[in-house]
């Protein structure tokens, strides 16, 4: 805390509870109970209290003191007389009646919120469209980003007042200021960069899935790049639109099926116990971080729109990942092509060389080029299962239809593992246009 902010709120302290002590003393004097404060409502504990007079005629003048005797509960940030001053408000009659309305409708809630209650909050205040942003820094609750709570939790009969040492200005939030403050650097250059702040400031709700700079830095790692190549991309557009969801979805209303993003395409979620997974790879890892006009969910890896059918990723994507076997034994039975279908999605469990080399010492041959043409079509088939399912979404029991008629898959959820086979950790959830891949250590045998 700065030494200016900790002497005034000592000053504040000092006084208030000085001018309290007088209170209960006078009351003594003529044998009359001092107030209880859960006995008054949130006007006439502001009425009663000489720090907050400017605020008690602004209450009196635009009628809301009204409402704040009535019924309802309510949170109230209460601007010290000081605080006025310094704003250059003497009086109520320092401002337009439009004016006293819109800046006592911004330091007022609905609800009873203590400061436990705010920390961390996105609160909707009285003036439609504006937000309080309330987080602690170095023990200190802080509004918006700069107005310190000075007396907190001042409990009365419908409400909670805290007292704050500066008037607060109105502010109207929205996701990409809350991108902003929450450190999501290069996501918000991508927006600004494409023009897309704009919709993400003026309409809305929209849910954002935003990457953590952190998960950029991996990303141009990863695909040999620099910011200002990706900030350049021709393909920037469609990249950010790929974490666009129209609609405010809280957590809880995830589910493990496919959403569709502000560009059309689909964006799939799937769940395991309490975490959630995008598109089988990127863990969300904060969940509904409220932003005015929509909620971001933070992730830990940068996912983009699937461009390759399976068929090209087995081709191309097991290069030097142990896969090629499995992609030479489709080509030679003529199978490749059952990747490139787009009627519907697959899951392909793709077994790695080593287990190819295994299977061939069972059979007594030296390659899936000596193996009986039924017994290996049948097989590469039985590899081939009907619908898309991330290993996230394993559940113990489930079955899978093949793409050799009449043989099932049984997947379980412990591991997970299909036919008793335990994934490949580092091969899951490669997604492709027309479904996805799970790596096995085994070659799978129809019963």
């Amino acid at each position: 805390m700065g030494k200016g902010r900790q002497n005034y709120w000592d000053s504040f302290k000092s006084l208030f509870f000085l001018l309290l002590g007088i209170a209960l003393i006078s009351s003594c004097g003529t044998d009359e109970p001092a107030p209880h404060f859960q006995e008054l409502t949130v006007q006439g504990f502001i009425q009663q209290d000489p720090n907050f007079s400017i605020l008690a005629e602004i209450l009196s003048q635009t009628g809301i003191g009204d409402t704040l005797d009535g019924a309802g509960l309510f949170t109230v940030f209460a601007p010290t007389d000081k605080a006025f001053v310094e704003a250059g408000i003497t009086s109520a009659s320092d401002l337009s009646s439009d004016d006293l309305d819109s800046l006592m409708n911004y330091h007022l809630a609905s609800g009873k919120l203590n400061s436990e209650d705010l920390i961390g909050e996105v609160k909707e205040t009285f003036l439609q469209g504006y937000y309080w942003l309330i987080n602690k820094e170095e023990n200190e609750i802080i509004i918006n980003g700069n107005v310190p709570l000075l007396v907190k939790d001042i409990d009365v009969s419908n409400g909670m007042v805290h007292g704050i040492g500066s008037v607060l200005e109105a502010s109207k939030l929205n996701v990409v200021s809350m991108a902003q403050s929450q450190g999501y650097t290069l996501f918000v250059k991508g927006l600004l960069q494409t023009g897309m702040d704009k919709l993400l400031t003026e309409t809305g709700p929209f849910t954002l899935f935003v990457p953590t700079d952190a998960a950029f830095a991996a990303y141009f790692e990863a695909n040999g790049i620099i910011e200002e190549e990706w900030l350049s991309a021709s393909k920037l557009e469609a990249f950010m639109e790929y974490c666009i969801v129209e609609g405010s979805l809280e957590s809880d209303e995830l589910v493990s099926d496919a959403l569709i993003t502000y560009g059309g395409d689909s964006l799939f979620v799937s769940k395991k116990e309490d975490e959630i997974w995008l598109n089988g790879n990127a863990l969300i890892t904060r969940k509904d971080i409220q932003g005015g006009n929509g909620i971001i969910h933070e992730q830990n890896k940068v996912i983009t729109v699937p461009e390759r059918s399976l068929a090209t990723i087995v081709s191309e994507g097991s290069q030097n990942q142990g896969y090629e076997e499995f992609k030479a034994a489709l080509i030679y039975a003529g199978l490749l092509s059952e990747l490139e279908q787009q009627e519907g999605p697959l899951t392909v469990f793709v077994p790695n060389n080593l287990a190819f080399y295994a299977w061939y010492e069972s059979l007594g041959v030296s390659g899936y080029y000596e193996i009986e043409e039924t017994v290996l079509i049948e097989t590469l088939m039985y590899h081939i299962a009907i619908g898309r399912v991330f290993s996230q979404s394993f559940q113990t029991g489930k079955v899978l239809e093949t793409k050799l008629v009449g043989k099932t898959l049984l997947l379980d959820g412990e591991g997970p593992t299909v036919n008793g086979i335990s994934l490949d950790e580092n091969y899951l959830n490669q997604l492709g246009t027309n479904g996805l891949i799970h790596g096995v250590g085994e070659v799978l045998i129809p019963e």
